[in-house]
């Protein structure tokens, strides 16, 4: 992952928008927050994946809005919560399936609004996988960021704790998957060593000869090989496209 994230920098440093990312995260209730009637000012579909998910972060996100057009971009983050620098590049829907090709799990899904607050800051609103939701404020300085007051539906600053950024979710996630593919390999081991023994008891009633064939044909052990591949757990797929 680390031989692929230097590989990314050094083929988008000469196209590339440079800025500091200065923004601080909320949790939020996701159903209080759409139900307070704030001004929308854009939303969309979204989905992102990790390349490297150390530092530096490069991730890849596609974004389906609700007036018809996709972006897709490669988005590097540097050191840093409350401020870091920030390296996005706009992707063609070619080179961003190339990247996707890359991933060993499925993309993270969100649910993606911008609402205007009353003080006419930006509130970005996310609901990540159907299971959680957060806010982001974006700011012009640090200490137009520390200044902010958080509205009473912000309910708990996380801007400073790693638990609540999506490349530590990513990782997560990472783990449930691959716990995912190992039971599911177990289980069809299983349901293969189940249909073994069938066989072997078949034999004292059928003969040896018909047991074989069924044996050879039907059931025959083979190293069984499940992974990922386009969103399904599936066998003999390359888990690492």
């Amino acid at each position: 992952a680390g031989m692929l994230a230097a590989f990314v920098i050094f083929t988008v440093m000469e196209r590339k928008e440079n800025k500091m990312e200065i923004e601080r995260k909320f949790l939020i209730d996701w159903n209080e927050v759409t139900a307070l009637g704030l001004p929308e000012v854009k939303s969309a579909q979204s989905w992102q994946g990790y390349l490297s998910a150390a530092t530096p972060v490069v991730r890849i996100r596609r974004r389906d809005f609700a007036d018809g057009h996709t972006d897709y971009i490669l988005c590097i983050k540097g050191k840093g919560k409350l401020a870091r620098e920030e390296i996005e590049k706009e992707l063609t829907p070619q080179e961003f399936e190339a990247l996707e090709g890359m991933l060993p799990i499925p993309m993270i899904h969100k649910d993606y609004h911008v609402y205007r607050l009353p003080d006419g800051h930006l509130l970005e609103c996310s609901l990540v996988d159907g299971k959680f939701a957060y806010a982001e404020v974006e700011f012009e300085s640090i200490e137009e960021a520390k200044a902010f007051q958080m509205p009473p539906f912000l309910h708990k600053d996380v801007t400073e704790d790693p638990y609540y950024s999506m490349s530590g979710y990513w990782k997560r996630k990472q783990i449930t998957v691959s716990f995912e593919l190992y039971e599911k390999k177990r289980m069809m081991q299983r349901g293969r060593n189940q249909a073994y023994l069938f066989v072997c008891s078949l034999s004292f009633f059928c003969g040896s000869a018909l047991t074989i064939s069924i044996f050879d044909i039907i059931i025959k052990p083979r190293n069984i090989d499940i992974r990922y591949k386009g969103g399904n757990l599936c066998p003999g797929k390359s888990f690492r496209r």
